[in-house]
């Protein structure tokens, strides 16, 4: 990834946070706690696929956004530096969604840590 790249992220990763989060708390206070935990642009520019986590209701969130998607796309366009605003992409980016879940992750983290003569 170009540096050029990389502060393009840094920027559409800031000016959707700030979007988001002042959106939602006065249209949709239900969702609680909102980030934006990632965001990945396309080589070209094209798209942007932005990870978001939220304390409650994830995947209606998602909904939510991407509903709303070319509103954030607009208030992008006022603030990147670039000729092509992304096609936003929103996704759910919770690292576990239940018990099971966090009892793999800790399970494959341990498998990873150890040696590979001790995984046997």
């Amino acid at each position: 990834m170009s540096n050029r790249h990389g502060r393009a992220e840094d920027i559409v990763k800031r000016t959707l946070a700030e979007a988001i989060v002042e959106r939602l708390e006065t249209r949709h206070p239900e969702y609680g706690i909102v980030s934006v935990v990632s965001v990945d642009i396309s080589s070209d520019h094209s798209y942007a696929d932005v990870g978001v986590r939220s304390t409650d209701a994830t995947d209606e969130l998602v909904k939510t956004l991407t509903h709303d998607a070319s509103e954030y796309r607009k208030v992008l366009a006022k603030s990147l530096p670039m000729r092509r605003v992304p096609v936003l992409r929103f996704h759910d980016h919770s690292l576990a969604k239940s018990p099971d879940d966090i009892y793999a992750l800790l399970d494959r983290v341990s498998r990873e840590s150890l040696p590979a003569d001790e995984t046997a």
